[in-house]
């Protein structure tokens, strides 16, 4: 793009972005199912009342009582890190159109 007189800036946007969706949509991903977890250990310090990270010590706390609870709030935690995953695999494949799924 160079030969051609490209910009700086055209060749961010025309050349590497675009190249470099498939790995920023990796870390994404990554980052968007642990952002669930860092949010649990987040809301312990914080005083929130109301958070998974609150429920969950508290049904830990009570497990002999009801340890479905726990269970329940585990996989509650867990299908929200699902769901951020899921949402993020969407907006990848409808901006990444180009990219050739392998097949194994």
């Amino acid at each position: 793009m160079q030969t051609y007189a490209a910009s700086r800036w055209q060749i961010l946007w025309s050349l590497r972005l675009p190249n470099a969706l498939p790995q920023i949509f990796t870390a994404l991903k990554i980052s968007a199912t642990a952002s669930v977890v860092g949010a649990i250990i987040g809301e312990l310090p914080s005083g929130i009342q109301n958070g998974l990270g609150i429920a969950i010590l508290n049904f830990a706390r009570y497990y002999n009582q009801s340890p479905e609870r726990l269970f329940a709030t585990i996989v509650a935690a867990g299908v929200l890190g699902l769901l951020f995953f899921g949402v993020i695999v969407v907006i990848e494949r409808l901006v990444v159109r180009w990219r050739v799924e392998e097949t194994t």
